[in-house]
């Protein structure tokens, strides 16, 4: 999982990947309802999205699914600047700008019956979570800190469930970042986290490897 996401790191200096129902856009292009204008300007059903408008520099969008009411989304740019990020709020036609630190990894989470959105960022040393409030559009990092001294700390947002209206669970994974490349992906710790994503309090509980081969 780390090599993947530091692979696509090293491939694309802006951005990560894990797209599952994402759409892009290109500047004077249209896709399905949206559409990006040459000035950088974002519109939906026709209509321009105010207080987004895309960096100078850069040439692509990239669109998340929509939130499971339908009234939200999350935009990043494409390009050589710092990125972008916003929350889209559909029915407003309006956009309020997020600040995640690091590379934004093109994932989201939403709550199925809460007002929480999960986004993630990486870096070369790890990656972090993001818990962001609908109803102040607020980007809160989420305080996880498994790793010691010489080691990284992996979080495999694949493994994201939402198990109430503001709670889920991930996976996380302990690396040696110390040893040398063979040893470097080895897991040498693996834990539960259940996060509450209104307070940001964190649980976790080590987990049994499996058997090595």
């Amino acid at each position: 999982m780390k090599t993947f996401f530091l692979l696509l790191f090293l491939l694309s200096p802006l951005f990560a990947f894990c797209d599952e129902g994402w759409i892009y856009v290109n500047r004077d292009e249209k896709v399905n309802h949206f559409q990006l204008n040459n000035k950088g300007k974002l519109h939906y059903n026709d209509q321009m999205i105010d207080g987004f408008s895309m960096q100078q520099k850069a040439s692509r969008l990239a669109i998340s699914p929509f939130s499971p009411d339908g009234k939200f989304a999350v935009v990043f740019s494409f390009g050589d600047q710092e990125s972008q990020c916003a929350l889209l709020q559909m029915e407003k036609h309006s956009a309020a700008n997020l600040s995640l630190g690091g590379t934004p990894v093109v994932w989201n989470s939403w709550s199925a019956a809460g007002p929480y959105l999960l986004l993630s960022s990486y870096t070369d040393q790890d990656n972090s979570l993001y818990s962001v409030s609908l109803g102040t559009v607020q980007a809160r990092k989420i305080p996880i800190q498994l790793q010691k001294s010489g080691e990284k700390e992996e979080l495999d947002t694949t493994t994201v469930s939402w198990t109430s209206p503001n709670t889920f669970e991930i996976s996380a994974f302990i690396h040696c970042a110390s040893c040398d490349s063979r040893q470097e992906e080895k897991v040498i710790r693996s834990y539960k986290l259940t996060v509450n994503a209104e307070s940001l309090e964190v649980k976790s509980e080590e987990q049994p490897l499996p058997p090595e081969d």
